[in-house]
């Protein structure tokens, strides 16, 4: 409960500043959000390619993987485990 109450402040910072920044880039408030969005970006970047790829990563590795791993006898928990260990 408390962690989406969090959540919804931090959401509500960024929709203030990101409306603070199209109306008035100027102000401080805009100039504070375009620093943060600065400083974010080479973070925000590659995690955002990861997750959009995620579902075709999970749909390769249920299709592609999982059956050759299921045929060597190899453990649902132990899959990584022995891919690596190849």
């Amino acid at each position: 409960m408390i962690g989406t109450v969090v959540v919804y402040i931090i959401m509500a910072c960024a929709i203030a500043g990101a409306v603070a920044s199209a109306i008035k880039p100027e102000s401080e408030l805009g100039q504070q959000f375009i620093a943060g969005v600065d400083s974010i970006g080479p973070i925000f970047l590659p995690s955002a390619g990861i997750l959009a790829s995620a579902p075709y990563l999970t749909a390769f590795v249920e299709g592609r993987v999982r059956p050759g791993l299921r045929c060597a006898g190899s453990r649902p928990g132990h899959g990584g485990h022995d891919v690596y260990r190849c």
